[in-house]
């Protein structure tokens, strides 16, 4: 497919303002490109309707039924709103998205209970109802994994260390619960010592996998360091978890970027999540890499695969904190010359070219990334550091010193003989 077959078609990107960073660049192959994200409630904000608005050839629309005769292909990059895809599917729409697995990363226990049917190795685990029951269980336990379902908005994952560390988060909890902290379901997850943290970051098509993917190490909440291989060259704890549920992914019809989070001790994996949308990070290397995103993606929606076509054999991104107050509108300036590289998340262009990002309920320190790309290692980590230097005097923090840890990771691993490239991995103190 070339520019030809899109640039008079129209995309949708229903996202919750996370993957703006995908319409960004959907825009630079489609005729047009619509971006929605919710928005709607009895008393609305300024905040949530402004998202998407000012970049060039992006249209920020606030009622997808009003345009449904304008696009062709609709594009969830994120979970959730099934039903909308099924429906939109059936009146004739090209759908990319996740369809009813979603319910695999929403649902922490169906997962384990899908993993077990498959006869995958699953983490030590524990249900508990109930707020008064996991105070009663962490005082006795140390060294544990906390985990809800759905709603991440009330709690995301954390380290149990130890009952003095978490009970103000519990305490918290019980305010944020209120008369339901009884009812409300926890996980508890064993640790696994001594293990590496891999997984697969790609897009998967009716169960099938493209033949290259990216193999990507992840600093959580930092950084990511990817090499694009062959599929067949990836981990075999990676294929070993796509195989598993290629099936079930062909019998829902997913069509969507698809990550997965696999810790490895003794050479045996233990799947710990799935990530049934646009991973974040891994989305902003692939926007980066796959030089036919918008190929993947029309093609894709209707079920056909397109293998990926890369522009690069390595990519390095690094998250972008900012230092301001979440809770007021925060800026950002970025230099035409690095524009490209910059992946921003909720947020809105002013008339000045300034990034605005908007205070919300869930704003968090991170505001987007900075992605560099190359034929080698060490030429990623070098760009991606010179054009950081781009950004300075404003108060932000890159998060550079991700790369040092990363690196160290890469090494560990190639060590226990999982290798990340044909090509000598440079060592962690490039990053410094």
């Amino acid at each position: 497919m070339n520019r030809s077959e899109t640039s008079d078609k129209c995309v949708l990107v229903y996202d919750n303002g996370l993957f703006l960073p995908l319409a960004l660049k959907l825009s630079e192959s489609f005729g047009r490109t619509l971006y929605y994200s919710p928005w709607e409630n009895s008393y609305p904000v300024l905040n949530d309707c402004v998202i998407g608005d000012g970049f060039e050839n992006v249209e920020r629309v606030d009622d997808i039924f009003e345009h449904l005769d304008e696009f062709d292909l609709v594009v969830f990059p994120d979970v959730r709103n099934s039903g909308l895809q099924k429906h939109l599917e059936s009146i004739g729409k090209r759908v990319w998205g996740s369809r009813e697995c979603d319910d695999l990363e929403l649902k922490r226990m169906l997962l384990k209970k899908k993993q077990e049917q498959m006869a995958l190795n699953v983490p030590k685990y524990k249900s508990i109802i109930g707020l008064d029951e996991l105070r009663a269980f962490l005082k006795d336990h140390e060294d544990l994994f906390i985990k809800i379902s759905q709603y991440r908005g009330v709690m995301e994952t954390f380290h149990h260390l130890d009952y003095a560390h978490s009970q103000p988060i519990l305490d918290h909890l019980s305010v944020l619960l209120g008369p339901l902290q009884n009812e409300f379901p926890f996980l508890v997850e064993w640790p696994i010592p001594d293990a590496l943290e891999l997984g697969f970051d790609g897009y998967s098509v009716d169960g099938n996998f493209p033949s290259i993917a990216i193999q990507g190490w992840e600093k959580k909440d930092k950084g990511l360091i990817a090499s694009v291989q062959k599929y067949e060259d990836l981990p075999k704890q990676v294929l070993e978890v796509n195989e598993a549920f290629s099936l079930l992914l062909e019998k829902h019809k997913y069509r969507n970027f698809f990550s997965t989070e696999i810790r490895v001790r003794d050479d045996e994996g233990y799947l710990i999540d799935l990530t049934c949308r646009a991973g974040c990070p891994s989305i902003e290397s692939q926007l980066q890499l796959w030089k036919n995103l918008s190929e993947i993606i029309w093609h894709g929606a209707v079920g056909e695969m397109v293998d990926p076509e890369p522009a690069g054999k390595f990519a390095v991104e690094c998250m972008i904190s900012h230092q301001d107050d979440k809770s007021r509108w925060r800026l950002l300036e970025v230099p035409d010359e690095i524009e490209d590289n910059i992946k921003p998340y909720y947020c809105c262009r002013l008339s000045d070219g300034l990034l605005a990002f908007p205070p919300l309920a869930f704003s968090s320190e991170t505001v987007g990334s900075i992605v560099c790309i190359g034929d080698t290692l060490e030429s990623a980590i070098d760009e991606l550091k010179e054009k950081a230097q781009l950004l300075e005097g404003q108060p932000i923090n890159v998060q550079i010193d991700s790369i040092y840890d990363m690196l160290k990771t890469i090494h560990q691993a190639e060590e226990q003989g999982i290798e990340f490239s044909s090509q000598e991995t440079p060592e962690p103190e490039i990053a410094l």
